[in-house]
């Protein structure tokens, strides 16, 4: 270090040691380095301090040898990154127009990632006979962002990831013009069709495909198709922050390709839980419990699970992400060779081939290859609004607290005193941090008249089912009723009656028959009220051939999944299920009023975050 380095350390070092002893303590190490830039995570610290044994006392020289490690570290990482820069070849870069008069923008596009979306798309959706004029996706010459213009494959791709996210009845698909094309932007990518398909793949019967507008498409047609992909996107969990139909009608390649990585990640990790693969509990590490296994993402899950089968190789390799660690396919080899059939044949001779290329295409062709309804609209919601990090189980990741408040920020800017917050968990007190949070969760949902009564901090810390769900139902309205409130001139909250006589109102001067009491009425359960409104909203939206007249159970769901669909395919961000519908679920029945409430009072809407 140079001494005008040195002296300014010095100076810092001074402030903190406001004792005057020649040292800082060891627990305030770490605020010591912020103040010098460095904001050390908690176990890179521990790793540091190692050096200097027990010692509470860090002395001047100490901490200079710290931060010199740090410089070095740094600048290590800056040089890597200045010759990976050179080094990617094979991408491709688009600039992008900033907003406001702010500098370009420029977006760099992986090759290697448009040929593996291409691929899947065409594996996933080959067969799909509404798609034959668009399939197969070629994989090069932007191919892919000229197929999913008109929202179709997206449509798809969304009822893959989550099946009946979107009525395919509600999906343009003949004779799209821009604003059909638009909706179907909301409800796919640019024509709407290939996304909307793959959401079906993601998760299949998210959409009706009766909604879906297939064929003849035109701008409009189009355009629905796209609005009930992006609004599907969102029901699903993704998240579509500064992101509408115009993007992806324009085949903006950064944020086609962002989508749909989203809807392929909502699809290959979706099974990975300990429901749906109750052995996954044998991945528990020593003296850990089911809860904190859970708390896991799926990708550290998936590595955890290929390092458990690495163990019982030959191999002394271990993964601990997704780059540089594969990217010789040693790993990959081993981790096949564990999980495939003895009678397979499989052997580790891959890696007598030279080279990663020649390695990878020696492996084989072929691969081998309950959270309640209720807990998944709520982690799904609160996905779609961008929280971090991402909510994977509800009991176990909002104990901390951060996450709550972030939805408080979402209902109501400002309103939660950050300097009251604590957000990074000191390992002895991490505990009574993570309570003192929710503590104050509680209190400003309190100060927002939830009805909070008996709940505590430590029900929220200890992930009490009962009562976490009763604070996020309470978040969940609070945050639509908020989106309502910002669409109308008066800017108040509404409450019940005032959404009921809306609804009433608005079916009336539409000229429909249907009426409703409550949001507990009976009469909701077929749809055919909520089909009437989204039809009095938008007229001629509703197919009504397709909508089911009799009363047994399978016609009641289709209505209420054709209604959904048809609602997002308006622009309206529905959360709700088509079984809140058949069941009458009261809150969630609310939530699909209001979010049709807000539509109509935003007859021009943009679908994004912003927007209900």
């Amino acid at each position: 270090m140079n001494p005008e380095l040195i002296n300014d350390l010095h100076e810092k070092f001074d402030t903190i040691d406001q004792s005057g002893n020649g040292y800082v303590s060891r627990k305030d190490v770490g605020e010591a380095l912020k103040t010098i830039g460095f904001d050390v995570p908690g176990y890179q610290l521990r790793e540091l301090l190692t050096r200097f044994g027990d010692s509470d006392k860090i002395t001047f020289a100490q901490l200079n040898e710290i931060y010199s490690s740090l410089s070095e570290e740094k600048s290590a990482h800056v040089n890597q990154w200045k010759k990976g820069i050179v080094r990617v070849n094979d991408a491709y870069q688009v600039q992008g127009i900033a907003e406001h008069g702010a500098d370009e923008i420029v977006h760099t596009i992986r090759i290697a990632e448009e040929i593996a979306f291409s691929s899947w798309i065409n594996d996933k959706l080959g067969g799909d006979s509404d798609l034959k004029r668009l399939l197969p996706v070629e994989q090069e010459n932007g191919d892919l962002y000229k197929k999913v213009q008109d929202g179709l494959i997206i449509c798809k791709l969304i009822n893959i990831a989550q099946p009946d996210t979107i009525d395919e009845r509600a999906i343009n698909k003949k004779n799209l013009n821009t604003y059909s094309k638009l909706e179907n932007l909301v409800l796919a990518l640019t024509n709407g069709l290939i996304i909307c398909k793959l959401i079906n793949i993601a998760q299949p019967d998210t959409i009706d495909e009766r909604a879906i507008n297939k064929k003849n498409l035109n701008t409009y047609s189009k355009l629905e198709n796209l609005v009930l992909a992006l609004t599907s996107c969102s029901a699903i969990g993704c998240n579509l922050v500064n992101i509408d139909a115009d993007d992806i009608s324009k085949g903006k390649p950064h944020l086609v390709l962002g989508i749909i990585w989203q809807i392929i990640r909502v699809g290959l990790f979706s099974q990975i839980n300990l429901e749906q693969v109750p052995g996954m509990f044998r991945l528990l590490n020593e003296g850990e419990t089911l809860d904190e296994l859970r708390r896991l993402s799926p990708e550290q899950i998936l590595i955890r699970w290929v390092n458990y089968h690495l163990a019982n190789s030959s191999t002394d390799r271990r993964m601990n992400n997704f780059t540089s660690d594969i990217i010789d396919s040693t790993i990959y080899t081993h981790l096949l060779n564990q999980i495939s059939p003895r009678e397979a044949g499989l052997s580790l001779s891959p890696l007598n081939q030279q080279g990663n290329v020649k390695r990878a295409d020696e492996l084989p062709e072929e691969d081998i290859v309950e959270e309640t309804r209720e807990e998944k609209t709520y982690r799904n919601w609160m996905n779609s609004l961008g929280v971090q990090p991402h909510v994977g189980y509800l009991f176990t990741d909002l104990q901390n607290g951060l996450i709550i408040f972030q939805l408080y920020e979402e209902i109501k800017k400002d309103v939660v005193n950050w300097k009251r917050v604590v957000q990074q968990f000191r390992k002895l007190q991490g505990m009574m941090d993570q309570i003192q949070n929710s503590n104050y969760a509680i209190e400003l949902g309190r100060d927002l008249k939830f009805s909070l009564v008996g709940i505590q901090g430590k029900d929220i810390y200890d992930g009490n089912r009962t009562l976490t769900l009763a604070l996020v139902w309470q978040l969940m309205r609070a945050y639509t009723l908020a989106v309502l409130a910002r669409c109308t001139d008066n800017g108040n909250l509404a409450t019940d009656k005032e959404i009921v006589r809306w609804v009433n109102e608005k079916l009336q001067s539409a000229g429909k028959s249907t009426q409703i009491r409550s949001f507990q009425d009976p009469v909701i359960a077929d749809a055919i009220v909520v089909l009437d409104l989204i039809d009095a909203i938008k007229p001629g939206v509703i197919n009504y051939d397709v909508v089911q007249r009799g009363g047994t159970d399978q016609e009641r769901f289709d209505n209420a999944k054709y209604a959904i669909t048809s609602g997002r395919k308006i622009g309206a961000i529905i959360y709700a299920l088509p079984e809140d519908i058949t069941e009458v679920n009261q809150k969630m029945v609310m939530t699909v009023f209001a979010c049709l409430m807000a539509r109509d009072y935003m007859p021009n809407v943009h679908l994004n975050n912003g927007s209900a």
